[in-house]
């Protein structure tokens, strides 16, 4: 179930808190809420595509460990969005494990990591980190932000 054009900002919470599966989130605006940008909490295999994702108090996107289940909230895509001036340290956070956070071709623009790019290829030469104890990390982070048109139906 597609949910796109949607404007979720100054929240207090969440601007968007993913409950449910197989669905996709694109072209959506996720600016200055409360907390995170957008966190997926037990459940799996979602899209998250072509977001712009910026100035939330927590991370950018952060997908909630199930307790202390490992497992629960897998075989997740996040890919073509920008994150930008998240306020929780890093941009994202990952407590789970088999979530693919790039695809063949591109990562996701962060911010605060868009060098070196030694070749000029526009993918940076080191990963983003999204969780170092578990070496979960964007193989293809890009130096540039993506083009995004995002809709205007506010929640």
């Amino acid at each position: 179930m597609p949910n796109s054009d949607i404007n979720c900002s100054q929240n207090g919470l969440d601007g968007i808190r993913i409950l449910g599966k197989e669905s996709d989130y694109y072209n959506n605006l996720i600016k200055g809420n409360g907390d995170d940008g957008i966190c997926v909490w037990k459940h799996d295999n979602n899209t998250i595509t072509s977001n712009i994702v910026e100035g939330n108090t927590g991370y950018g996107l952060f997908i909630e460990q199930y307790q202390s289940y490992i497992g629960m909230v897998v075989d997740n895509r996040i890919y073509g969005n920008n994150f930008v001036n998240n306020s929780a340290g890093n941009q994202a956070l990952d407590e789970e494990i088999n979530n693919e956070w790039n695809s063949t071709t591109i990562g996701n623009y962060w911010n605060d990591h868009i060098s070196p790019d030694s070749n000029q290829d526009g993918i940076v030469d080191i990963p983003y980190i999204v969780n170092l104890t578990r070496n979960i990390s964007d193989e293809r982070p890009s130096t540039t932000p993506f083009p995004i048109n995002v809709g205007l139906s506010l929640i």
